[in-house]
């Protein structure tokens, strides 16, 4: 072969390779979103956040790895200077994209033989007001116009899609579609795989056992709740972080997994 022509074919190669490796790591490899629940502002006045989630998000920035934090935005109905703070610096970096997990904490249900929580069993107009309540709170204290939701310890039903119409700066839910009579343009993401097993137990083991089953997908959402993770726990979370990277995954943002959707893909 011509050694010009060679040199040519070799610099398209190396271009598509980093374009691959841009898009999703190595070939085949699923695109990870980090989903860590139930962020809030910390106890102590002195510090922004509890050290669990302190050592997560450190942890986290030490690898240059993204995530996605679920905000309980009643946080912000305190006076919490501290955290603003540490949520705005956060966001500014460009490596944590937070989401709304909900308005509370606790949803008072009178009637525990009913199923009722902030989005299961309430009326759909009862439903937004939750929704506008939480992300003109989180917009107002830090100015950030959160783009996907969780629900918080409980699950929908499909008054949520309804009451989603009246908030289009959601894009995406994780986890809980719509029933199969109803349809929706939100993106929903699917539970495909379990970073806790069981719950507030990161397992490395787990992951480890069915990655050649977790590899075929094209993304992978993992939920986890720092604060709730032990010395072990914590360990096992790092382990699973760096076993996924070591597989080629590149981790995302949720507008970064929007942006390679043909619908979300930002005007240039």
């Amino acid at each position: 072969m011509n050694p010009k022509y060679f040199a040519a074919l070799l610099l398209v190669l190396v271009a598509f390779a980093g374009r691959a490796a841009d898009e999703g790591g190595k070939t085949g490899a699923p695109l990870i979103l980090l989903k860590l629940d139930d962020l809030a502002h910390a106890s102590d006045p002195k510090i922004a956040v509890s050290p669990r989630f302190q050592r997560t998000v450190d942890f986290l920035a030490e690898e240059k790895i993204k995530s996605n934090f679920g905000i309980i935005c009643e946080t912000f109905e305190t006076d919490c200077p501290a955290f603003i703070a540490w949520v705005k610096e956060r966001h500014d970096s460009g490596m944590i994209e937070f989401w709304n997990h909900g308005y509370g904490f606790k949803f008072p249900n009178p009637n525990p033989a009913v199923k009722l929580a902030e989005y299961l069993g309430r009326s759909a107009e009862d439903q937004a007001a939750s929704l506008k309540k939480g992300q003109e709170l989180v917009k107002a204290k830090t100015g950030i116009e959160m783009r996907a939701f969780g629900p918080h310890a409980a699950a929908i039903d499909d008054n949520l899609f309804v009451a989603l119409k009246s908030r289009p700066e959601i894009a995406l839910v994780f986890f809980y579609g719509p029933a199969k009579a109803m349809s929706t343009d939100r993106v929903v993401l699917q539970r495909r795989a379990e970073l806790e097993l069981p719950i507030f137990k990161p397992n490395f083991a787990n992951m480890r056992e069915h990655w050649e089953k977790y590899k075929t997908y094209d993304y992978l959402a993992l939920q986890g709740h720092p604060n709730s993770w032990d010395d072990q726990g914590f360990e096992n979370f790092k382990q699973i972080v760096k076993f996924l990277r070591e597989q080629g995954c590149r981790f995302v943002t949720i507008s970064e997994y929007l942006a390679t959707l043909p619908a979300h893909k930002p005007e240039k």
